[in-house]
């Protein structure tokens, strides 16, 4: 038996790449992705308390509903820069009109952008944080009782601040709807 063939040696098999499978078109479509995803993310979210200007919004109760819900006129807001004293400031100059229920804060210790909820009293009443106020506070001062949701329609779990108001430490950034107590 012949152990030597004269059949010649196999030719290693070329790897065919398919169109866009490349290591650089690879890379394209990732980076093109996370440009996308960086740039949806910065869309109607307030200003953060790491900006040089946040943002200084209102909104009015106009009424409530049959389940307790608050109905509001629209969010009016203004940027200019605001400390933890003319927040203050400015929190007693809305009282003037009606009652403050609350002001929320994205920044922790009453800074960054602030939502101010005007309204009749604490009385159990609640609403949905408006758009571009989801997921972003971080701190709340209010005379009432103010229970933090962490879904809408007062769903999901708890976090309490009573007043004067505080941090939400381990609820930061996770409220979705805030009941007034």
């Amino acid at each position: 038996m012949d152990l030597h063939h004269d059949h010649p040696a196999p030719r290693p098999r070329r790897l065919r790449r398919r169109p866009g499978r490349t290591p650089a078109a690879l890379l394209r479509r990732v980076g093109l992705a996370l440009a996308a995803a960086f740039a949806l993310s910065a869309v109607a979210v307030p200003a953060s308390a790491e900006e040089d200007t946040p943002l200084r919004c209102t909104m009015a109760v106009t009424g409530k509903g049959s389940d307790g819900r608050l109905l509001t006129g629209p969010l009016s807001c203004t940027s200019f820069p605001i400390t933890r004293e003319a927040g203050a400031a400015l929190d007693g100059a809305a009282g003037l009109r009606a009652v403050t229920l609350a002001t929320h804060y994205t920044g922790p210790n009453y800074t960054g952008s602030a939502l101010t909820i005007t309204g009749s009293g604490c009385d159990g009443s609640w609403l949905n944080m408006p758009a571009g106020w989801v997921d972003v506070i971080s701190s709340t001062r209010s005379y009432c009782t103010v229970v933090h949701y962490d879904y809408f329609y007062l769903g999901g779990a708890v976090g309490v601040t009573y007043s004067p108001g505080g941090n939400l430490l381990t609820f930061d950034n996770r409220t979705n709807s805030a009941e007034y107590l």
